[in-house]
């Protein structure tokens, strides 16, 4: 597809690749050129914050993910393997300068460091509570696993993996 950036609403558009009469903004706007005049189109939100628009190519309607869009019409195709990247982990926003493409690994450490992956209590996997972790700390090594996990009711693994810090690394208290 030949490259043509337009102007229109006081704004730079690209066009989407594979997407022949749609443009995107820096901003993560979608621009249809397929009527008489061009429309900014609606983004639907998703529960977790995610937008999409629906596209029509070749007469059937395709729902597609406004951070693939901008990102393709900014970045070009991204790399065997790679998907859309949210960097400050915010879903809602679709500016080019909070998007990359990046491994599935990235991802997850973009959510990691911007503290989006639940930890500790608020973790709903959780057996233990901080204060719990910390008690079982002291003992370590004064009592069996086996008897730190009946007097506290999980597995000798969860006690294992909660003294050591392999879980419940977000609490530092009792760590060597």
């Amino acid at each position: 597809m030949k490259e043509i950036n337009i102007e229109y609403a006081n704004c730079f558009w690209k066009p989407i690749p594979n997407y022949p009469e749609y443009y995107a903004s820096r901003t993560g706007q979608i621009l249809s050129t397929k009527r008489k005049s061009p429309i900014i189109m609606k983004q639907i939100t998703t529960t977790d914050g995610h937008k999409y628009v629906f596209m029509y190519i070749d007469g059937k309607m395709k729902k597609v993910w406004v951070h693939r869009a901008v990102l393709l019409a900014w970045k070009g195709f991204p790399e065997e393997g790679q998907q859309g990247r949210h960097l400050n982990d915010n879903p809602g926003e679709n500016d080019i300068t909070n998007l990359a493409w990046g491994t599935s690994l990235e991802n997850a450490n973009d959510k990691r460091l911007n503290g989006r992956i639940p930890m500790g209590e608020k973790s709903a996997s959780h057996k233990l509570t901080e204060s719990q972790v910390i008690e079982i700390r002291g003992l370590h090594g004064k009592k069996t696993l086996r008897e730190l996990a009946r007097i506290y009711g999980v597995s000798h693994t969860c006690i294992r993996r909660a003294a050591l810090g392999i879980k419940w690394a977000c609490i530092k208290e009792g760590l060597a």
